[in-house]
């Protein structure tokens, strides 16, 4: 028999878009999908909108939190769940009919602990339906085993293996005993595969495009600088550096992919002008110290490497170049 899958569903004020994510959930091929949705304090109907679920549906759990934020939402659902294996699902966003059988097909396949599939990114107008869907199938033959270490490497080099939680299905086991910060901030996917890949004796890749990543434009990371921007340069210095004790050859590429995400910290605070005298410090001083690394770094594509050149001369001129940037790929940034 098939082993079951948890899929959490985190959720925060979302009662509109979650009746759509959690009716792809439900008309999954995949026969013993246990279906949590954890409201992370929502002060809308997004509970009622989960309880109305829970009964209609068996395999349906509402969960209903103090907010903590996304992670420890996750956790929460994780504590409430009976699977072997786990997935996340965000409450905006919705899933292909095959996903999780694919993943667990692939997982059981080549005994692998995790397994990733491609992701569309589902572009939306401010009350209009999807104008535009980019498909990102993996890269890799389907069936690729990497190695958790060289997920690692992937992961930092923004291709296949990306950030994203949500587009993967994990060995429930792989998240006993792990500590994830509190709170609301960009780059909480990065940060809780950061301790998790590490863990994984193998990841496999599935070319399948399988998840509906929506992208909003409203969403912190295309707004000015907040607390969210300062909480998410703590958490990825502190990954950054642990994950370089670990795989110390893998330093420059490690230190490449953070790079990019404080440019577009600098970006945000030039966008409303909250300038953060600390942080903007220390990032242009990370920059000036791997400027050189980072233009080596073949998977940085040259307008990022001319935007961090601007950073380099002064934090200002960013703002300007960024008009000819914009957002790197997505990946765990909501």
């Amino acid at each position: 028999m098939p082993a079951r899958i948890s899929v959490i569903v985190p959720c925060y004020n979302n009662a509109d878009a979650l009746p759509r994510c959690l009716d792809s959930l439900l008309a999954q091929t995949y026969p013993d999908l246990e279906i949590i949705i954890v409201d992370d304090g929502s002060i809308d109907l997004t509970f009622e909108t989960a309880k109305r679920y829970e009964g209609e549906h068996p395999n349906v759990k509402a969960v209903k939190i103090t907010n903590r934020g996304p992670l420890q939402a996750r956790l929460a659902g994780i504590a409430h769940s009976s699977g072997a294996l786990v997935g996340f699902v965000d409450s905006d966003d919705w899933v292909e009919p095959a996903m999780y059988q694919r993943l667990f097909e692939a997982l059981q396949k080549y005994q692998a602990d995790i397994a990733c599939c491609g992701v569309f990114e589902d572009e939306y107008g401010a009350d209009a339906p999807p104008h535009k869907r980019r498909a990102n199938p993996q890269k890799l033959s389907d069936g690729t085993v990497l190695t958790g270490k060289q997920a690692v490497a992937w992961m930092h080099r923004r291709q296949d293996v990306y950030a994203y939680m949500c587009n993967k299905l994990y060995k429930t086991a792989l998240f006993h005993q792990v500590q994830f910060p509190e709170g609301t901030f960009i780059g909480e996917d990065y940060t809780a595969n950061g301790l998790v890949f590490p863990r994984a004796k193998s990841v496999v890749t599935v070319r399948d495009v399988l998840y509906h990543y929506v992208q909003s434009p409203n969403s912190i990371c295309r707004s000015g600088y907040t607390q969210a921007h300062a909480k998410a340069y703590q958490n990825y210095k502190i990954t950054e550096k642990k994950l370089e004790k670990q795989f110390p050859e893998e330093k420059r590429t490690l230190r490449s992919y953070v790079m990019t995400e404080y440019l577009a910290i600098l970006v945000a605070m030039s966008r409303n002008g909250n300038i953060d005298r600390q942080i903007q410090c220390e990032i242009v001083s990370f920059v000036r110290e791997n400027l050189w690394g980072y233009l080596a770094t073949p998977c940085v594509g040259l307008k990022y490497k001319l935007s961090a050149m601007a950073a380099a001369v002064h934090p200002g001129a960013l703002g300007m170049a960024y008009a000819l940037v914009g957002r790197p790929p997505k990946d765990e940034n909501k």
